[in-house]
């Protein structure tokens, strides 16, 4: 194999291997680069090592069932490269680097068995999350289902946690709204608490998408190799049209940038800058920028609006987020149904104490 050179101008370290010849007969090459020398020969190698176990598996028929494990999971990310959203590939990424244990990438798929997966996930609870687990566990499941393994998977995984979740009520937002005013979180803020929007759509939405009446949504910018781009919904719930007051329509306007954008900030830099903002002002550690949206499905909620129609609003293709996540009222409007839940009580013992009274 070549060995790797250091460019220079850049300060990586850059390796190119053969790849075979192209339709027009020239030779071509696959370049890797990395902070150091070691670290890009390892990518080339790794390449080599995937591209021999395909091979093979052409060879004997095409079956995906010959490759190891690692091999595997690298062509189910690769497959799904340009289907799915920058941050689930990501995601894929960081589970196969930091959560499947060498001595199971190195296992064929035809040989993975339910006793080894056990096995791996009793040692994962011991220094993971549930969330963390069944991720891992669903990036294994889907590969081996892909690379057309028959195995049935009825691994116990550990039982979820209950989550912590904030959810801003109106006086806090109110409060929360005086301090942000003048502040660049000021319009991410707004179209979180008035729109529910997702940070990835705020950082997405540009003048085209605000209407006097609504705002009508198309696209998000994610982060991808290089920066940001802007990418369609992840799947056609995504797509929706958001009621706005005049008011805000008003404010949006007056607030575009010069690239025809209303913030010109990425998602990561939008959740970055709201973790300053709440610090600085002393808001609850758990109080996150999502929570922001979380308020918007909750006051939905108790207009009583039906959870179709708030899953659509929210950019969910069914209910089920509604009823797993944003089925929290506001604490204090618990604390008012609880006040009224007390009294109802107490005046039916009261009335059932004077009718016992008088049969005695």
């Amino acid at each position: 194999m070549a060995e790797a050179k250091k460019n220079k101008s850049t300060g990586k370290w850059r390796i190119q291997i053969y790849v075979g010849k192209g339709p027009n007969g020239k030779p071509m090459y696959k370049s890797f680069s990395a902070d150091t020398k070691r670290e890009a020969e390892l990518k080339a190698k790794d390449y080599e090592y995937q591209q021999k176990q395909l091979d093979m598996a052409q060879k004997m028929g095409g079956s995906l069932l010959l490759l190891t494990v690692d091999v595997a999971i690298q062509q189910y990310i690769a497959d799904r490269t340009n289907v799915c959203s920058p941050s689930t590939i990501r995601g894929y990424e960081e589970v196969y680097k930091n959560n499947i244990p060498a001595a199971l990438k190195d296992t064929r798929v035809s040989d993975v068995t339910q006793q080894q997966i056990q096995a791996w996930v009793n040692d994962m609870a011991t220094t993971h999350s549930p969330k963390t687990i069944r991720n891992a566990h669903g990036l294994l499941s889907a590969t081996l289902k892909y690379a057309g393994s028959t195995l049935i998977l009825n691994t116990r995984l550990p039982q979820k946690r209950k989550r912590d979740i904030c959810v801003p009520d109106v006086d806090e937002v109110k409060g929360i709204l005086k301090l942000v005013q003048g502040n660049k979180m000021y319009v991410p803020f707004l179209l979180a608490t008035m729109c529910g929007l997702r940070a990835s759509e705020i950082s997405g939405l540009e003048d085209k998408n605000i209407l006097p009446d609504r705002l009508h949504i198309t696209q998000a910018r994610v982060a991808c190799k290089g920066g940001t781009a802007l990418k369609a919904p992840k799947s056609s719930a995504g797509y929706r049209d958001i009621p706005i007051p005049d008011e805000l329509y008003t404010i949006l306007k007056a607030n575009i940038k010069p690239s025809g954008r209303v913030t010109n900030m990425a998602a990561t830099s939008i959740s970055k800058f709201w973790s300053e903002f709440r610090t600085a002002n002393h808001l609850p550690e758990n109080m996150n920028f999502h929570a922001l949206r979380h308020h918007y499905a909750s006051k939905c909620l108790l207009l009583n609006m039906p959870q179709k129609y708030i899953a659509e609003l929210m950019g969910h293709s069914s209910t089920n987020m509604i009823e797993q996540v944003y089925q929290h009222i506001f604490p204090s409007a618990m604390a008012e149904f609880a006040m009224k839940l007390r009294a109802n009580t107490a005046s039916f013992l009261s009335d059932t104490a004077q009718i016992q009274h008088k049969d005695d």
